[in-house]
């Protein structure tokens, strides 16, 4: 087993030095817009290449927090669906999980999200299969992170609440955005 993680790794290495790494500009676009607005953000990934990504990428320096493969084995916490790492990385951020958002691509991301009580949990579809990340436990799911306007459901600097904001009618999320949006006795309700 070891081998084959060591030639998997080689192949990877072999890759991103070759390529190197592709960007979604929306989502750099997000962590630049939360950087700026004092948002705290961690990556939590259970890869072990999670800093040399973002050091190729540029974006190494956009995360107060990083939490990776690496850190994952140092520490002994459990891997996906398990929420340790999510819930980790909220701590090192001094962020109570209720009041902060995972953005997952995988299922046991989305489960890990749900598990450790996230104040939400955004699906990231970059597949053809919305579906599986909805049944998940997500509580969005989206293809493009600025569809989610995620950067406008926290106001700044004075108010940490989120705000949520829809600008048009969308008859298939009209349920999840009433759920979100209700409120009972001048709170929150759900």
């Amino acid at each position: 087993m070891h081998g084959l993680a060591a030639r998997k790794q080689g192949y990877f290495e072999e890759v991103l030095n070759r390529d190197g790494v592709d960007t979604f500009s929306t989502t750099v676009t997000l962590i630049e817009r939360l950087r700026r607005d004092s948002i705290p953000i961690a990556l939590a990934t259970s890869s072990r290449n999670g800093r040399e990504v973002l050091r190729r990428a540029g974006l190494i320096d956009c995360f107060d927090v990083i939490v990776d493969g690496s850190d994952i084995a140092e520490l002994g916490l459990p891997g996906k669906p398990a929420p340790h790492m999510f819930l980790h990385a909220s701590a090192l951020l001094a962020v109570e999980p209720q009041d902060s958002i995972v953005i997952e691509d995988a299922v046991s991301g989305v489960q890990a999200g749900r598990a450790g009580d996230f104040g939400m949990v955004v699906g990231l579809n970059r597949g053809d299969d919305p579906k599986r990340l909805k049944e998940g436990g997500a509580d969005i799911v989206v293809k493009d992170l600025a569809v989610a306007k995620l950067e406008t459901r926290t106001t700044r600097p004075f108010d940490p609440r989120w705000v949520l904001r829809y600008d048009e009618f969308d008859p298939a999320a009209e349920p999840t955005r009433e759920t979100l949006t209700a409120t009972a006795n001048g709170y929150w309700g759900t």
